[in-house]
């Protein structure tokens, strides 16, 4: 009897954790929570392109499998809207091409 009520408990204790763990995964997907590995590819190529002085406030949205991603660059206050505009561009083209699931960049 005991026995039974021990192997119910820790069975109970196992259900009560995965649904936890299903229930914080959701919320953080809902949250728009950053996903490491392409916030680190978006750092990496920011870092690799000429005139691109820092990216931040990075927000990554995961649907059906797929990634839009929306973030904020910054250049030196002297270069032209179209330069800024041209670099943006070649960080979303690199971007999608790095990774297949990045269908949508937003850059401001």
């Amino acid at each position: 009897m005991i026995v039974d009520l021990a192997i119910a408990a820790l069975i109970g204790s196992l259900i009560i954790y995965e649904g936890v763990k299903v229930l914080r995964e959701a919320s953080l997907t809902l949250m728009d929570t950053m996903i490491p590995k392409i916030e680190e590819l978006i750092r990496e190529i920011s870092r690799s392109l000429e005139g691109v002085d820092y990216v931040h406030d990075i927000r990554i949205r995961s649907y059906g499998g797929q990634y839009f991603v929306e973030l904020k660059m910054h250049v030196p206050p002297e270069m032209s809207i179209n330069q800024a505009h041209e670099i943006a561009h070649k960080l979303e083209v690199i971007m999608k091409s790095r990774e297949k699931r990045i269908i949508e960049v937003i850059t401001h």
